[in-house]
């Protein structure tokens, strides 16, 4: 749904170059608890984190696995949240593989849980724009070597090099936040009980995104319009 200018649809599109800080992968980091910490900045304009890595090749029990651990900023630096709910922070997590590798993204909880996953193409940019993290929170990036064709999970993985690029931004009032899939986890809509609003992305295959419409104190015979 549209907010003042915005577009209602926006592919994820990261910038070529983010400007941020070079890091390499440090293995073993195969597991939750052997994560690679990342340290994150504190605020957009210091850049974001980008780790140069490799999936080696590897089948079933034996494939690789990178985990990276991240840790959420205190709040105070970035937009605090409303209505009663801990301040979030959107979090960027975009993975450019080599040609011909692909690979598949999972964001996960500080005790190991996917949260959000995506995968894509050989070749094509994969991640999550816009995942709401809380601040403080501690959450896990996992990645791993995908099918050539989502379309074909059966197909063998084809890991390779990637360039993992993570960084924060201030969320605008109204923008979802991922996850967002189920009706526990919708984004909320704001503005000035009148007019609702709220701006998305769909940022990977078979995105899906929930939005809480509140109606609480509309009068009976009251029309609803969503554009």
């Amino acid at each position: 749904l549209p907010r003042g200018d915005a577009e209602a649809v926006v592919l994820s599109a990261p910038d070529a170059d983010p400007g941020g800080a070079l890091t390499d992968e440090s293995e073993p980091n195969d597991s939750v608890a052997g994560a690679q910490p990342l340290d994150l900045p504190l605020l957009p304009e210091t850049g974001a984190l980008v780790l140069r890595g490799t999936l080696v090749p590897g089948v079933g029990a034996k494939a690789d696995v990178d985990v990276f651990r991240l840790v959420m900023p205190p709040s105070g630096s970035l937009l605090a949240g409303d209505g009663g709910l801990p301040p979030r922070k959107r979090l960027r997590v975009d993975v450019e593989p080599e040609a011909g590798s692909a690979v598949a993204v999972q964001v996960l909880d500080d005790a190991g849980n996917p949260l959000v996953s995506s995968s894509a193409a050989a070749g094509e940019r994969v991640g999550v724009p816009n995942f709401s993290a809380g601040s403080g929170m501690t959450y896990l990036v996992r990645l791993r070597a995908a099918a050539a064709d989502p379309a074909n999970p059966k197909a063998p993985p084809v890991p390779g090099s990637y360039r993992l690029t993570v960084g924060l931004s201030e969320p605008e009032p109204g923008d979802e936040g991922e996850p967002n899939d189920k009706p526990e986890l919708a984004s909320r809509f704001l503005g000035d009980g009148r007019v609702l609003e709220a701006a998305g992305l769909f940022g990977w295959r078979r995105d899906e995104d929930m939005f809480r419409l509140p109606l609480a104190g509309l009068p009976d015979g009251a029309v609803l319009s969503v554009e």
